[in-house]
């Protein structure tokens, strides 16, 4: 398994045993931050796809990965292969471990949506 992948099962493990009070209260936190377009914002505003793949983990890891947000993250990821002649390495690495993630949860992978 992948350093990334293996830490998101140690961390998710490990945050499933707060109450679901408090996984509520820092999901519904993340949740607000998601922009229109479906993304999450980066340091410097607008959508982000490293970001957004730290939403998507976090997301994840607490439980509270919900059907609407990844779907919605997930044509976030579908505009950014269309729109983006390249990405940079890291978003595009970002976007692949979301992809695995959206597509094991919601069935909504953005990388076969493109045919990739």
């Amino acid at each position: 398994m992948s350093y990334l992948g293996n830490l998101t099962f140690r961390l998710a493990a490990s945050s499933l045993q707060l109450d679901v009070e408090r996984r509520m209260l820092h999901a519904e936190y993340l949740k607000s931050l998601q922009t229109d377009r479906g993304g999450f914002p980066g340091r410097k505003g607008g959508d982000d796809c490293y970001y957004t793949a730290f939403a998507i983990r976090a997301l994840t890891m607490l439980g509270m990965l919900d059907e609407e947000t990844a779907r919605r993250t997930s044509e976030f990821f579908v505009g950014c292969l269309r729109d983006e002649k390249s990405l940079p390495n890291i978003d595009f690495l970002s976007l692949m471990f979301s992809d695995l993630l959206l597509d094991m949860t919601w069935q909504c992978s953005p990388m076969m949506t493109v045919g990739l």
